[in-house]
């Protein structure tokens, strides 16, 4: 359903800028993103030698279509509030494991999260566009990052380890202890950062006349859609005594206490995703200046989002009734159960993009750059693995970034 909401929400913006476009285009023929893929009659030489001035001045800014691709290593700052999501349990099943502890932390794991923390994952940037002789052009700006994916992952052996119902293993080639060849374990999962990003952008540029030191100066006005999306993971494990009550309707035994050995173990996995949808205008420039062989440049936004949340939890319980025998080797009975439940919100999110980039031509239409780049959700993104309470909080995601650019 969240990528249905998704989808539906980008439409719904491609949708209202083609038409705030095609209404101002019988005035200003100009003001539309599309153009014919001749328009400027490229004569495709992208690896003519550079054109560079033996004085070490800057040539003109370069006109018609352009494009450049990034690879960037950013740091996402860690979310505030993980703790346990409250989803009822019912009294007749069996008492959920208490919270893990971690060594350092006193109560749980949400002084984990500190506004000051956060950890690095790669992503990808795509900006491309074009730019007319009469100094107006429009520009596409695509964001895609797929992390960090941060956990404290818990090696847990079950009730029986010795799985012998696996691949036979040939008394030749054992190297290890059979326990460790094919074992029964759990790996307990408590997330600690666990993201992902994803941002598109059309702005529309002007390009005011060049300083008198050779410098450009482009401001833009244009729209933002980003999608952040918040995944927490928790997982629990407990044994039980030898002797489970009578299966109930739900099929989960009547209560028993805990105990650090027992035929009996339950498994409890609770995830929970929060979806930041988040639309609305945006206003920035781009101010570069070249010498010789060198671009340097930089830019600037600032936008103002409505952001729709989004929020889906799930708990997978996992119960296992092992054979009295010791020690027990057999499963009985194992009975799985999920809930899921859902909510949204709306929130208004405000804040900005800075970026600095130096460039090097390689050929007259190609160079290779550098730079950094700092983008701050300021309020109003939903991060935590509970429902309401932590909806507005901020996201700040900086790094390095290194890529290509043609004709740029």
């Amino acid at each position: 359903m969240s990528l249905t909401r998704s989808f539906s929400c980008l439409v719904a913006a491609t949708l209202a800028a083609l038409w705030l476009t095609s209404a101002a285009r019988a005035e200003h023929p100009q003001f539309q993103p599309f153009i014919e893929p001749d328009a400027f009659n490229p004569d495709l030489q992208f690896f003519a030698p550079a054109e560079v001035s033996e004085f070490g001045g800057g040539e003109p800014p370069n006109i018609g279509f352009y494009a450049a691709y990034d690879r960037m290593y950013i740091n996402v700052s860690r979310p505030e509030g993980n703790n346990y999501p409250n989803i009822p349990i019912n009294d007749v099943n069996p008492p959920l494991p208490p919270d893990p502890v971690i060594p350092g932390q006193q109560d749980s794991l949400g002084s984990l999260w500190s506004p000051w923390e956060g950890d690095f994952t790669w992503g990808n940037r795509f900006d491309f566009g074009y730019m007319t002789e009469d100094r107006v052009g429009w520009n596409v700006v695509i964001w895609s990052i797929s992390g960090p994916n941060e956990n404290l992952v818990t090696r847990q052996e079950r009730v029986s380890r010795i799985n012998e119902e696996g691949e036979p293993i040939d008394p030749e080639e054992v190297v290890f202890p059979i326990q460790d060849r094919n074992p029964r374990d759990y790996f307990l999962t408590q997330s600690i950062n666990n993201a992902s990003y994803s941002s598109f952008e059309l702005n529309r540029v002007w390009r005011r006349k060049e300083f008198h030191n050779g410098g450009v100066f482009e401001p833009m006005i244009g729209i933002r859609y980003s999608i952040f999306n918040d995944y927490v993971r928790r997982d629990r494990y407990a044994r039980y005594q030898q002797a489970p009550g009578p299966l109930t309707g739900d099929a989960f035994p009547l209560p028993f206490f805990q105990t650090a050995v027992g035929p009996s173990e339950i498994y409890v996995i609770d995830k929970t995703h929060w979806e930041n949808n988040m639309l609305g205008p945006q206003i920035g420039f781009r101010l570069s200046k070249s010498t010789g062989h060198w671009t340097l440049s930089a830019e600037a936004r600032a936008f103002a989002l409505q952001n729709w949340q989004f929020f889906t939890a799930q708990q997978t319980r996992r119960f296992t009734i092992w054979d009295s025998t010791a020690p027990a080797d057999s499963i009985v009975t194992e009975l799985i159960d999920k809930n899921r439940t859902y909510n949204d919100n709306a929130e208004f999110v405000w804040g900005g993009e800075i970026r600095g980039e130096a460039s090097y031509e390689v050929t007259r239409d190609i160079a290779i750059r550098v730079g950094f780049t700092l983008t701050d959700f300021a309020q109003g993104v939903a991060r935590s693995n509970s429902a309401t309470g932590f909806t507005d909080q901020d996201v700040i995601m900086g790094g390095v970034t290194f890529g290509l650019t043609l004709n740029r």
